[in-house]
């Protein structure tokens, strides 16, 4: 438990506070006096006081803040210049977009880094290892085994080469070549925004990560062990374990396995979950929750900020066509999550290892940083909103009207947040 409260006020504290820090710097630059710098609402654990700007801990860690004077519709009665309503508006504009635009930089600088200290995944073919069930993939016809040889007609010698040429009709209807037993057939892959293909590479047997509290965790499975059977059945390919492994859907399985050269045998009862393919049909599989074993590469400095740049920037549109799906009323509970959802996943991820966590924080990094620009009062798109309208009637809105459009912003953000972190609860419970 104590993993997870550390993950989880790590990664809360490192967003917050690299958001707030980006209103805090421009502010200051463009000559505002900051009242505060709170990282955490409430009652504050620390404070100290440097200059004009007290700096703040406080007790719930659910976001922060920077107080600007003048900013407070309640608060601009003073012509004093250091007053942040008396800056123009492209002034105050950039420091509405400095919080949003810190967040999307710090993202860039985490992917780097985990490209620097711990590399990236390396393909090595083109062979299907996993067709998930109702994806693009199998409604397209792919089956394991399968090697994409071109993506209309521009080869592909693995998967990297093929999910970069993907990325590039993502909206439209993709021909694949496939060389199946032999053969080579064509195939016709419909991947709409914001869906995933639905494929694995095929690989060796060999364990990438363990997901903490699931069934191969309890057996004692870890990173790089190799399983080399199941019940008895030899396996050394990813597609032949994951295949033999679910159809042990009745009591514990045998596992066995090498460490370090050392051969291991145990025995678990599998989580056992129920799949829904394309047509529909529903089976029961057993899973040991973990993940395949890929290699990795270290990248060069520049090449980690260029490729850590390039990810952000797929994050962020992935971000936009899901706040399409949103909004078109097309998303179910089962892709929104809260605080408690943040809470049990950065635990897990920190249990894998701090590499996963800092990629989990990376992508809430992406999403806080879009998410601030929705034009809702009391988010910076809402301020946004009341920064056009100035700008466009020449005069500010009253303090009243701005008041009571924070009061309903208020209410609304209070209200996703509940509803999102009852369906948080509602995925905890049995």
């Amino acid at each position: 438990m104590l993993t997870y409260i550390f993950s989880f006020i790590l990664v809360i504290g490192v967003l917050v506070f690299f958001h707030e820090l980006g209103h805090f710097l421009v502010a200051k630059r463009s000559g505002i006096r900051v009242e505060a710098f709170s990282i955490g609402f409430g009652k504050p654990i620390v404070a100290l006081r440097r200059g004009d700007t007290e700096y703040r801990v406080s007790w719930i860690p659910f976001g922060g803040y920077v107080k600007m004077s003048g900013e407070d519709p309640e608060d601009c009665e003073g012509d004093e210049p250091w007053r942040f309503h008396k800056k123009s508006v492209p002034v105050r504009s950039a420091v509405i977009l400095a919080g949003p635009v810190a967040n999307i930089v710090l993202a860039v600088l985490l992917y780097a880094l985990i490209f620097r200290v711990w590399g990236v995944p390396v393909s090595v073919s083109g062979e299907i290892g996993y067709v998930g069930p109702g994806t693009p993939a199998e409604e397209a016809g792919l089956r394991v085994g399968d090697t994409v040889v071109d993506v209309d007609g521009i080869p592909v010698s693995n998967f990297d080469d093929l999910f970069d040429r993907i990325s590039e009709r993502v909206g439209t209807v993709i021909p694949l070549g496939v060389e199946r037993d032999g053969e080579r057939v064509t195939v016709s892959l419909d991947l709409p925004r914001g869906e995933a293909v639905g494929i694995l590479e095929e690989s060796e047997s060999r364990v990438g990560s363990v997901i903490a509290g699931g069934p191969a965790d309890r057996l004692g499975l870890k990173r790089g062990d190799t399983i080399t059977a199941v019940n008895g059945t030899a396996v050394t390919r990813w597609s032949a374990l994951r295949s033999t492994l679910e159809k042990a859907v009745d009591g514990e399985v045998e596992i066995r396995w090498t460490r370090n050269g050392e051969s291991i045998t145990g025995r678990v009862a599998p989580d056992v979950i129920e799949e829904k393919g394309v047509d529909g049909t529903v089976k029961k599989i057993a899973k040991l929750q973990i993940k395949p074993y890929q290699p990795m590469k270290r990248l060069g400095t520049v090449e980690s900020v260029i490729q850590g740049t390039q990810r952000t920037t797929f994050v962020v549109r992935s971000v936009f066509a899901f706040l399409k799906v949103v909004f078109t009323g097309h998303a179910s509970r089962e892709m929104v999550g809260g605080p408690v959802q943040i809470f049990q996943v950065s635990g897990q991820q920190a249990k894998e290892g701090f590499d996963k966590l800092l990629l989990l924080m990376a992508f809430l990094s992406v999403q806080l940083g879009i998410l601030n620009l929705l034009p809702i009062p009391v988010l910076d798109g809402g301020h946004m909103v009341f920064l056009a309208a100035e700008a466009i009637r020449r005069k500010p809105l009253s303090i009243n009207q701005r008041a009571l459009l924070q009061q309903i912003g208020l209410i609304v953000i209070l209200g996703l947040m509940a509803t999102v972190t009852v369906f948080d609860v509602g995925r905890l419970l049995p």
